[in-house]
């Protein structure tokens, strides 16, 4: 019934997985995969782990041959326990995650992404923006439009971002190594308890504190959808406090960096290993986090972006009149 869209020679087309994790979206389920078989890059296998759906999901998972999917009830940490069920099944170079509600807007995305990361080794992710879509198929906003005026720095760099606004990458349409999404992903015995709650964020985490780099492409390529059923809106209260443990480990790491220690102790305890910077480095980082903070305040950089954009519309307007 399985398996993958692969190629026949690894080395010169890169295979990239494609990892869904689902459990009662079927509403949504074919606009998803079909935008994943949409795209220009061919080299890829799609992995669907379902939690034994009882909503017809598998029936539609049936409909499509080239999809590697099994369904059987979540392990011990729900959602953490399926991805890492679906990691383990992975065989490409490199992995992207979408969300069963979720899909992409862009074909060329795959094919890019792979690219740009075939051609910089020293970068291990690449990601873009996205663009929310309502439950009945509208899109609507873009996320964080400010990017296109404002790009967000990349490298060493977007590191001392993250610590100044905390913000993540879009986890509808980032693409990463897989050695390293391997590497930093939570595991469900050793992890800390709130980055099992928050997987996500936990990658996010320890991808920064193991000082990998990553590059921000100015395009949208990725929908999100925003529906009643969604996992932030049904366990709200189980995962922001985990969301606000994040952000207090985030102080912490600042405070790690700046004294120069080589771990920093997260809020529950545990104990990370933390980039190494020098004394300038360290004196650097103050101002840096700083002006990234001005930078991207919402008193601060969206009045600007979008008193500019609105400037520009105005002028189009007036040229056509």
């Amino acid at each position: 019934v399985l398996k993958n869209v692969l190629s026949t020679n690894e080395k010169q087309n890169p295979v990239l997985s494609v990892l869904t994790y689902s459990f009662n979206h079927a509403k949504f389920l074919r606009e998803t995969i079909d935008s994943v078989f949409r795209q220009q890059y061919e080299n890829f296998e799609y992995i669907f782990i379902d939690a034994e759906s009882t909503d017809g999901t598998q029936d539609i998972l049936k409909e499509y041959k080239d999809i590697d999917w099994l369904s059987e009830p979540d392990g011990e940490c729900g959602a953490l326990s399926a991805f890492i069920k679906g990691l383990g099944k992975v065989s490409g170079d490199y992995v992207i995650q979408c969300c069963v509600s979720d899909g992409f807007l862009d074909s060329n995305w795959f094919k890019d992404g792979v690219e740009f990361l075939e051609n910089n080794p020293d970068y291990s992710l690449v990601w873009a923006l996205e663009q929310r879509l309502t439950e009945e198929g509208l899109l609507s906003e873009i996320t964080r439009p400010e990017y296109f005026d404002f790009p967000p720095p990349d490298g060493r760099k977007a590191l001392i971002s993250w610590l100044a606004t905390g913000i993540t990458y879009p986890e509808s349409n980032y693409i990463v190594r897989t050695k390293v999404l391997k590497e930093c992903f939570p595991d469900e015995k050793k992890s800390p308890e709130h980055h099992k709650i928050q997987p996500h964020l936990g990658f996010i985490f320890n991808f920064h504190c193991a000082d990998y780099k990553s590059k921000y492409l100015p395009r949208v390529v990725s929908w999100s959808r925003i529906h009643k059923e969604q996992r932030f809106k049904r366990l709200k209260k189980i995962e922001r406090p985990a969301a606000m443990k994040y952000l207090k480990d985030i102080n912490k790491l600042k405070l790690s960096l700046l004294f120069g220690k080589k771990t920093v102790t997260l809020v529950d305890g545990s104990v990370i290993s933390v980039p190494n910077f020098s004394k300038f480095e360290r004196i650097k980082l103050i101002f840096s986090i700083f002006k990234q903070k001005i930078r991207y305040s919402r008193f601060v950089i969206k009045p600007i972006s979008r008193i500019y954009k609105s400037f520009l519309r105005r002028l189009n307007l007036y040229k056509i009149n």
